[in-house]
C-alpha cells in the first residue's frame, strides 16, 4: 500500500495514498454532505468498480487517525467533515 506523509497536529502520519486524498477531499468540501457515490467517483475514478463497503473502511481509517469525531455519518446521504 503506498502511503503518503501527512502533518497533522505537529505530527507526521503515514497514512495510504486513498485515506489521505479522502482527507483532502473532505478538507475542500467542508460542510457539504458528500454520498459514497461522489467519494467513489472523484477518489477512484469512474472506471474502476469498488465496493460502497470500501469507503467505510476508509472513513474508520480517517476516524482511527484523526479521532471520531472528525467525520459525521448522514444516514441515507453520506458523510460530512466537521474536522
Amino acid at each position: 500500500v503506498q502511503t503518503c506523509a501527512l502533518p497533522i497536529y505537529g505530527e507526521i502520519l503515514k497514512l495510504p495514498k486513498k485515506v489521505t486524498a479522502m482527507i483532502h477531499y473532505f478538507t475542500t468540501h467542508k460542510n457539504k454532505a458528500i454520498s459514497r457515490k461522489e467519494l467513489l467517483d472523484n477518489i477512484w475514478g469512474t472506471n474502476v468498480v469498488v465496493s460502497p463497503h470500501t469507503i467505510d473502511v476508509h472513513i474508520v481509517r480517517i476516524k482511527e487517525a484523526l479521532g471520531k469525531n472528525c467525520v459525521e455519518s448522514i444516514k441515507g446521504i453520506g458523510f460530512r467533515w466537521v474536522g
